[in-house]
């Protein structure tokens, strides 16, 4: 697998991931964390895009379960 690919599934992965409020929030959230130096910038961007408007229109799970892995991830790439 190409990081290009990576990337993609990643950025596939966030927006299934968006709302559903099921294990897959944590995992993916964990799984992107982790691979994030591998993403391309573009997909960074979109990815932090994607999170940050789920988590402001509300749309992002559950705020106590979900929406704390999506900002665990957010505030552990803001760095970068």
């Amino acid at each position: 697998m190409t990081d290009v690919d990576l990337s993609t599934l990643a950025v596939c992965s966030v927006r299934y991931a968006l709302g559903r409020q099921t294990y897959i929030t944590y995992d993916v959230a964990r799984i992107v964390r982790d691979r994030w130096s591998m993403l391309l910038e573009q997909d960074q961007a979109t990815i932090r895009r994607d999170i940050e408007r789920a988590l402001a229109e509300g749309k992002a799970g559950d705020p106590q379960i979900d929406g704390v892995a999506w900002y665990r991830l957010l505030n552990e790439v803001a760095h970068d």
